[in-house]
């Protein structure tokens, strides 16, 4: 926001709100991922902790960037500024939790960056904390502001994200059958969950 003026805290609130509304819509269709047998629980639980994880993420950045924007506009907004750093520090706790058991139900499925997510959340808390306590301590001995039970209300939704459909695949009297089987999901081998056999080449797609 230093070096781009058209940045403000509201603008990214916004999109963080957005983007935490999208995570929300997938949790149905995340749910249906865990019925029909161990195999696709696996899966389901996998991608549902990773939506959890994500849209309490984002919902966090959203109110703390409201809480920003709040203790660093006006003296008399610390007390809002307060609560909203307060809420986005329980999100990211809550997050946390969320991330810890998305890179839990991953380690039969897929290598996560455990370190890179985890110490993420960390800064982020790092950084709610020393936002609290820098308000927190200009409004005990300055301003007195009192703080509400509840945060603001987050600011509309904004995207930048548009859909696009998505074209067939037109075939070409070129490919070879094993290029066309390649391309249908009902030719591809049955795969499992869990360490891939060491008498098993890796990794067949057709």
């Amino acid at each position: 926001m230093r070096t781009n003026p058209q940045l403000s805290h509201a603008l990214l609130a916004k999109l963080c709100h957005d983007t935490a509304e999208r995570y929300k819509a997938m949790e149905t269709d995340a749910r249906k991922l865990c019925e029909g047998g161990a195999q696709r629980a696996g899966v389901g639980a996998y991608v549902l902790a990773h939506v959890r994880y994500k849209q309490l993420y984002f919902l966090g950045m959203a109110y703390a960037l409201i809480g920003l924007d709040r203790v660093q506009s006006d003296p008399s907004n610390l007390g809002y500024g307060l609560r909203n750093l307060y809420t986005a520090k329980e999100l990211f706790d809550k997050a946390s939790m969320a991330a810890n058991k998305f890179v839990e139900s991953a380690r039969s499925l897929v290598f996560v960056d455990n370190l890179t997510i985890l110490h993420g959340l960390n800064d982020c808390q790092a950084a709610c904390d020393d936002a609290i306590g820098r308000a927190k301590k200009e409004n005990d001995t300055v301003y007195f502001r009192p703080i509400p039970d509840l945060p603001d209300a987050l600011p509309d939704r904004m995207s930048n994200l548009s859909a696009e459909p998505f074209a067939d695949i037109q075939q070409s009297s070129v490919w070879t059958v094993a290029a066309v089987q390649g391309l249908d999901p009902s030719k591809a081998p049955k795969l499992f969950l869990g360490r891939v056999p060491e008498t098993v080449d890796c990794c067949p797609t057709s």
